[in-house]
């Protein structure tokens, strides 16, 4: 809960109008696209004014004995049109001036390298405005370069991923979530196959549990209960769901553990770290699961979700749709954060606060699996050629589709909705 006071040391110093802690988004655009456009023409003249000069980095480099990572970034962000991705990519004020005292050094005009350093000085004034840090300002730029804007998720995110995998010790290489939908017999139902998967699943220390799958005892024998793909019920243990068979690295040895009206699996063993990898995969078979809705009143949408619970570096979720349910319809795709108030229901507009930035998008599979193979799991397709013969379901009559997200948020879910 945020604090409505807090002691300070000394008084707060009043801003300046041209340096406002909370920048309108037009104004602070408006500096920042200056400050970019300024930077390109005055770095470029400056580097021109060397004797022999070349675009090429690495005489760049050579000749200011600066390195060609340096230079290479530097050309390329003063060669982009938009100078607003100018200020994003250029290196920051210190090896501009590093660079530019060398050219001065070099033989560059003076007048122009005084001109450029005047550029580098208000370059670090928009970082000041940005709150001090230039991590701040690249997180205000990427939202108006769209073309940056993944590769600055994607880098985040898989810090995320790599800090928070050695704080809880462990972490899976690719989670798959693979649903079928199929037309129950009844006509008002689905029925749904899950195959799931944790493809190279790691302990990165020796102390850490690492939790699997937990099962819900059935004490009603009346109760609906899952079935294996063979229609076999599923008992208190996970042997008659595995599939072994498909499994990458050696499958994961499980012990399971009583809690209430659960049975909670975790990795068994002590082995961990590099070579101590491990897999699992699933499937199991819910008849009539869903409704169809057709009946008036009904909720006219179906969805489909992934909670995000442990670091993960890809996240692959499948669902493959019977030509019969959904005609002519795409599934949408929706991520929210579910760490304040939990899982939630895509639509719902309470939630909407809630809903996270997309870089991912739905594609399409096409009809059978030809269209399903992936590199980081080499049986995928075989995996599902035997979940439909199992099922006795032709591959052919089902459209896929498929969201990959790399290093997903946890506690974040990842949604498919369908509308009827």
């Amino acid at each position: 809960m945020p604090r409505l006071e807090r002691s300070q040391t000394k008084p707060p110093t009043a801003p300046t109008e041209s340096q406002s802690p909370c920048p309108a988004d037009d104004d602070f655009r408006a500096h920042a696209s200056a400050v970019g456009q300024e930077l390109a023409q005055s770095l470029h003249a400056a580097l021109a004014s060397l004797p022999g000069f070349s675009v090429r980095p690495k005489w760049l480099a050579t000749a200011l004995g600066q390195t060609v990572a340096t230079t290479s970034r530097l050309m390329k962000a003063t060669r982009h049109s938009d100078p607003l991705a100018v200020a994003l990519l250029i290196p920051g004020p210190d090896p501009l001036r590093r660079l530019l005292a060398a050219a001065r050094e070099k033989g560059a005009a003076p007048a122009a390298v005084a001109h450029a350093l005047a550029a580098v000085e208000g370059f670090e004034a928009l970082i000041q405005r940005a709150g001090g840090d230039r991590s701040t300002l690249n997180t205000i730029l990427t939202s108006w370069v769209p073309a940056s804007r993944r590769e600055f998720v994607l880098r985040r995110r898989q810090a995320i991923f790599k800090n928070l995998s050695e704080l809880k010790g462990m972490a899976t290489a690719v989670e798959l979530d693979a649903k079928i939908l199929h037309p129950s017999e009844d006509g008002a139902h689905m029925d749904i196959a899950v195959i799931h998967g944790a493809f190279g699943v790691e302990r990165i220390r020796p102390d850490v549990p690492v939790k699997f799958e937990t099962l819900r005892l059935l004490r009603n024998p009346k109760e609906r209960r899952a079935t294996n793909l063979a229609g076999d019920p599923v008992a208190d243990d996970l042997d008659c769901v595995r599939l072994d068979q498909f499994c990458n690295a050696p499958p994961a040895p499980l012990v399971g553990k009583v809690i209430g009206d659960r049975v909670q699996y975790t990795l068994a063993g002590d082995s961990f770290g590099i070579g101590a990898s491990f897999d699992l995969v699933l499937a199991e078979l819910n008849l009539a699961e869903i409704p169809l809705g057709t009946e008036s009143g009904q909720d006219r949408t179906v969805f489909f979700f992934n909670v995000i619970d442990h670091p993960i570096r890809k996240l692959v979720f499948d669902l493959f749709v019977h030509r019969d349910l959904f005609p002519g319809r795409e599934p949408e795709l929706a991520v929210h954060d579910t760490s304040g108030s939990g899982p939630v229901r895509p639509g719902d507009p309470e939630r909407d606060i809630d809903r996270l930035e997309l870089i991912e998008r739905v594609e399409l599979l096409g009809a059978g699996t030809a269209g399903v193979r992936l590199v980081e799991i080499p049986h995928y397709v075989r995996l599902l050629e035997h979940a439909y013969a199992t099922l006795g379901w032709d591959p052919a009559e089902f459209r896929g589709f498929r969201v990959q997200v790399d290093f997903p948020l946890v506690s974040s879910q990842v949604s498919l909705t369908l509308a009827l």
